[in-house]
C-alpha cells in the first residue's frame, strides 16, 4: 500500500511539472559572446509574464544570476518593436570574415512560431536597434541576485 502511493503521488506530481505554464513561456532570448576586449558576455531571458532572468559572465558590471520584472508597459513596448520590426522576416544569421567581433544570438517566439537569429556582423539596422532594446534592459531594470 505505502509502495502504491509513493508511486501515485510520483505520477501526479510529475504529470504537474512536465506542464507547460504558458503564462511563463519565454517570448525573448538574448545571448552576446565575448571578444578578445570588453565586449558584454551575459545571456537574458524575458517571460511573457515579464520576468527576466540575467546570466552576467564578464564586462556586464556584475556577475551571476539576476531576476527583474518588466512593467506591463515596457513589456508592452518591447513585443511592438519585435513586431513592427517584422522580426521573423529578417534573415537566419548575418555574417563576415572580420575576426573577434562579439556574436549575438537573439530569439522571439510569438503565437507558436519562434526564429532565432545569429548577429555576428552585417545584420541590418533595424535588428541592431531590437538587440539595444533588449541590451539596454541591463540599465533599466532593477536586479536581484538569484541565491
Amino acid at each position: 500500500m505505502k509502495k502504491a502511493s509513493i508511486i501515485l503521488m510520483v505520477l501526479f506530481f510529475g504529470c504537474k511539472a512536465a506542464q507547460v505554464n504558458t503564462e511563463d513561456a519565454r517570448v525573448v532570448y538574448m545571448k552576446k559572446t565575448p571578444c578578445m576586449g570588453t565586449c558584454p558576455n551575459y545571456d537574458i531571458s524575458i517571460f511573457s509574464n515579464g520576468n527576466v532572468v540575467l546570466n552576467a559572465r564578464e564586462h556586464v558590471g556584475m556577475e551571476g544570476t539576476f531576476n527583474a520584472k518588466l512593467t506591463d508597459d515596457q513589456f508592452a513596448s518591447l513585443m511592438e518593436a519585435f513586431e513592427s520590426n517584422d522580426f521573423f522576416s529578417y534573415r537566419d544569421s548575418y555574417k563576415s570574415n572580420k575576426t573577434d567581433l562579439p556574436t549575438t544570438t537573439i530569439s522571439f517566439k510569438q503565437d507558436g512560431e519562434e526564429k532565432t537569429i545569429v548577429d555576428y556582423d552585417g545584420a541590418p539596422q533595424s535588428l541592431k536597434d531590437l538587440e539595444q532594446k533588449v541590451d539596454d534592459l541591463l540599465e533599466l531594470l532593477d536586479w536581484k541576485p538569484v541565491k
